[in-house]
């Protein structure tokens, strides 16, 4: 009686859905008081409005030998190889195997007489088929955290950006 009862508490407990957060509502630009002008967005290749060629060449070649920008870079593609393995997760994942010998078959082999006794290539082919299904959201809650990654190491990368062109 006892085993029943922990059995069925243990497939019950592994039919829990996760509890779904609730939406948090964007704050408006009035109630943080910032109904003012909207000052310009600063551009990014703004030292170019001095016409140094100095500063210029100064800062591409920060931009471009930059260690924390090259790995700012490997973390985006890094992301974005998880994404596509959570990408691929989602479909079918289909093999087939195949496999075949030259072999010499016993004359009390399984096999009939015309068969057996004599050298025959031998072989077998198997096919699999798996394909998981996303009944309770595992796989799109790992895709929506993959999704996430990328957008975080793509604002790591334009913050690195910003810290060395000022």
């Amino acid at each position: 009686m006892k085993v029943a009862a922990l059995t069925i508490a243990g497939l019950l407990a592994g039919c829990a859905v996760p509890a779904s957060k609730p939406m948090v509502a964007a704050v408006s630009d009035g109630a943080l008081g910032l109904s003012g002008e909207v000052t310009p967005v600063i551009a990014a290749d703004w030292w170019h409005g001095f016409g140094d060629p100095q500063l210029d060449r100064l800062v591409g070649d920060a931009v471009a030998n930059s260690p924390s920008l090259d790995a700012a870079l490997a973390r985006i593609a890094q992301a974005q190889a998880v994404l596509a393995t959570r990408n691929a997760d989602t479909g079918p994942d289909v093999t087939l195997d195949a496999q075949e010998q030259y072999a010499r078959l016993s004359g009390r082999y399984t096999i009939p007489p015309p068969f057996a006794g004599s050298t025959r290539f031998v072989g077998s082919v198997a096919a699999n088929l798996n394909w998981n299904l996303d009944l309770f959201g595992r796989q799109k809650a790992a895709i929506a955290g993959a999704r996430a990654s990328v957008q975080a190491a793509a604002l790591d990368l334009a913050a690195a950006r910003l810290s060395l062109s000022g």
